[in-house]
């Protein structure tokens, strides 16, 4: 009978990095042998090239320029292949990511986003030859995207793209109008770049069904599994108090953490809604309602009721519970009371997304 004897006592496992395993078996000499190993999971998200925030190189190809109406209207094709996506069996792509060069609010009249595949190494000038198993992960109007320069943005998809190494590489598709972006800085207003390829058209009425390819200046993409963020979108309306009340994210949105949905520029001591919901629509203009110029953004599964403090400010914090499931899209709004601001007597903010992960 093999025996086990021996000290085990100084074994202990480093939890940090790859996750590891120990255990016992026996040889053929019957002396007992310990075998430590590691296993490396995926990564919660892959960046294409890397991670670098750096503004070295900028293009407005396809989010659009401040000013120059030129680039209003766009179509892109990207292509990542599977290596660059860790070659999984499959994964489910929650969101996409990507840096400005500038910041401050990018809008576009309409703005989708379709993601496929292709057996393909190389795009070709025709948009629809380069998608196959087509899923429309992003079709908003009026369409508010807020951002921060040299820090990685999502862009915000509505549902996430199931994709299968077997069906080949990856193919992002980004249709936009109207695209502008309102900031106050006169530095230029692109999103940084790589070198490799991509397919492109612009300065169109008519959506186009061929483009113009080239290997200069594609964008820098972070394509995201299940890492957390948390981000914000919209616009807000002006109150009485000739300030425009404004919701703010604090937190990382991962599991088993507390988060802060944060209100500023209110009335002070005034009654405040807060509403949360799961699914974004597209923006119902108040005004039929009786507050112009003011937006709801998404369903109201349920509303919090708060009064703002005596600088009209508010800070709710929320928690995550770690059974949560990872790439939950959950959205925020707040409706403040202003009586004299509109015939509706309540303000809308700009609207947040927590997107749950690790």
């Amino acid at each position: 009978t093999r025996n086990r004897w021996g000290d085990y006592s100084g074994n202990s496992v480093d939890p940090a990095g790859d996750f590891w395993f120990m255990s016992e078996y026996a040889q053929p000499s019957n002396l007992w042998a310990t075998w430590i190993g590691s296993i490396t999971g995926r990564s919660n998200s892959y960046y294409i090239p890397d991670s670098s925030t750096a503004s070295t190189s900028c293009n407005v190809i396809p989010f659009g320029h401040s000013t120059d109406s030129t680039w209003r209207n766009q179509k892109y094709q990207q292509m990542f292949t599977a290596a660059e996506l860790g070659n999984p069996d499959e994964i489910d792509i929650c969101d996409l990511a990507f840096v400005p060069c500038v910041s401050g609010v990018r809008h576009f009249n309409t703005i989708r986003i379709r993601m496929g595949t292709t057996t393909a190494s190389t795009l070709s000038t025709t948009f629809g030859s380069n998608l196959a198993n087509v899923v429309t992960v992003l079709s908003q109007s009026n369409f508010d995207w807020h951002q921060t320069a040299n820090t990685w943005e999502r862009i915000g998809l509505d549902r996430s793209y199931k994709y299968f190494r077997s069906r080949g590489n990856l193919v992002v598709e980004i249709t936009v109008t109207g695209a502008q972006l309102n900031t106050s800085s006169t530095a230029f207003p692109g999103h940084t770049t790589t070198a490799r390829q991509r397919v492109f058209a612009y300065n169109w009425s008519t959506e186009p069904t061929t483009g113009t390819s080239d290997t200069s200046a594609a964008l820098r993409c972070e394509v995201v599994m299940d890492a957390a963020d948390m981000q914000t979108y919209g616009v807000s309306c002006i109150g009485s108090n000739n300030k425009y009340p404004s919701l703010l994210l604090n937190g990382t949105g991962k599991l088993g953490s507390s988060y802060q949905v944060q209100l500023r520029d209110a009335l002070p001591n005034t009654l405040t809604f807060l509403s949360i919901g799961l699914a974004r629509w597209t923006p119902l203009n108040l005004s039929i309602i009786g507050a112009p110029g003011c937006y709801m953004y998404h369903q109201d599964l349920i509303s919090l009721r708060y009064t703002t403090n005596s600088a009209g400010n508010l800070d709710v914090t929320l928690p995550i519970p770690l059974s949560t499931e990872a790439c939950l899209r959950v959205y925020f709004q707040y409706f403040p009371f202003d009586a004299a601001a509109n015939n509706l007597k309540l303000l809308s903010t700009n609207y947040g997304r927590l997107e749950t992960g690790f």
